[in-house]
């Protein structure tokens, strides 16, 4: 057993390490699992005395004050045009886009809602749900937390406005389109998407 002279130094304190990995952790949200790996053996190295392990910790902590140091500052809020860039490519199919329009939807929820941004990618995506309907129903899936349904479905564009019959008809290709999806992963956000559609198609009716 060493002695109070010769035992492996404790350089940091492992709580003090954790809460550098979890910092870390935050910035680096796409890795986290990482940091709480490479946490986890430092602890255990310091804990067994492996001198030569040591170092791990240093250098977690030094890459924690990185990336407190380089982190960004948060990015703008969306605009009607960032929105507009993504429509062709969205109504094409192309995932990025429909992944990119629930994004910027999900930005617009910030401290102040920005309904324009809200209104024209709801409009977009609406039109997804016909086009696309399995990609549709995949981003939609990860986009659970800012779901609200009756807009994003039930919105026709401008162009129908006061058209009821016309409404019902464009709701009623949305839900047929999504009918088309069987994906055991997406059958809950699909009978979801199909119930509130239903419930729209039914106020067009009598509006």
């Amino acid at each position: 057993m060493p002695n109070g002279h010769n035992a492996t130094p404790r350089f940091y304190h492992p709580a003090l390490l954790l809460a550098a990995c979890g910092v870390s952790a935050w910035f680096y949200a796409d890795r986290p699992g990482v940091w709480w790996g490479v946490a986890a053996v430092a602890v255990a190295a310091e804990r067994a005395g492996w001198a030569g392990l040591m170092m791990i910790q240093r250098s977690i902590l030094f890459a924690s004050l990185l990336a407190c140091a380089c982190a960004v500052a948060p990015p703008a809020p969306p605009t009607e045009d960032d929105v507009v860039r993504l429509e062709a490519a969205a109504l094409a199919g192309q995932r990025e886009a429909i992944r990119g329009l629930f994004e910027l939807r999900a930005r617009a929820h910030g401290p102040v809602t920005n309904v324009g941004v809200l209104e024209v990618s709801d409009m977009i995506l609406g039109n997804c749900a016909r086009l696309s309907p399995r990609i549709f129903l995949e981003a939609l899936t990860i986009d659970r937390d800012f779901w609200r349904l009756d807009a994003l479905l039930g919105n026709c564009g401008p162009e129908l406005v006061d058209m009821f019959e016309a409404q019902a008809a464009e709701l009623r290709a949305r839900r047929a389109a999504l009918l088309t999806v069987d994906a055991a992963s997406l059958r809950e956000t699909r009978d979801a998407s199909l119930l509130e559609l239903t419930r729209s198609i039914g106020r067009e009716r009598h509006p």
